[in-house]
């Protein structure tokens, strides 16, 4: 007698087998989206930090003077005021500008305005951390930024540090 179909063993085993590959599949899926997800956010992290570095270094680069009275330098989240002529407000010869760390998000202010976020919101900065650099012929700044993503992200995402020093240009 010649029947088709499946006995009750292979239909077992083909469904244990579909089931296996199943989990595999889905077990990659979410693995691989893991792994995208920390890629995005360390690439964020990256982004901002160097964005927010290059603000900085424009900012030290086209100032007179580090305004030491209200600096914070050697410190875990410091603050570096700057002294500078360009877009003082009318009226005056001289304006400041400020860049501090503020709930883990790095900021600057200038004198009468309101202040601009420089690190993206999924970004949390740990350290800004100050050095003034005046026993050199001209004055600079060395910047250390070290940021992470904030806690929404899930797996282990290293701390990015971004370190650079900048002199001031429009130093006499």
């Amino acid at each position: 007698m010649n029947r088709t179909g499946f006995s009750l063993v292979e239909l077992i085993v083909y469904i244990g087998l579909l089931v296996a590959v199943v989990g595999l599949i889905t077990q990659l899926t979410g693995q691989l989206l893991t792994v995208l997800r920390t890629t995005e956010a360390t690439e964020a992290v990256i982004g901002s930090t160097r964005n927010a570095m290059d603000v900085i270094a424009q900012e030290i680069r086209h100032s007179d003077s580090v305004y030491t009275p209200t600096s914070l330098f050697a410190a875990t989240n410091g603050q570096l005021s700057l002294e500078t002529l360009r877009d003082a407000p009318d009226g005056e010869t001289v304006t400041y500008v400020d860049i501090y760390v503020d709930s883990g998000a790095l900021y600057l202010k200038r004198e009468g305005e309101t202040a601009e976020r420089l690190t993206a919101a999924g970004v949390t900065v740990t350290q800004f951390e100050l050095m003034h650099l005046n026993q050199l012929s001209i004055p600079a700044v060395r910047i250390s930024i070290v940021a992470t993503a904030g806690s929404g992200v899930t797996g282990a995402l290293r701390p990015f540090t971004l370190t650079s020093t900048v002199a001031l240009r429009s130093y006499d």
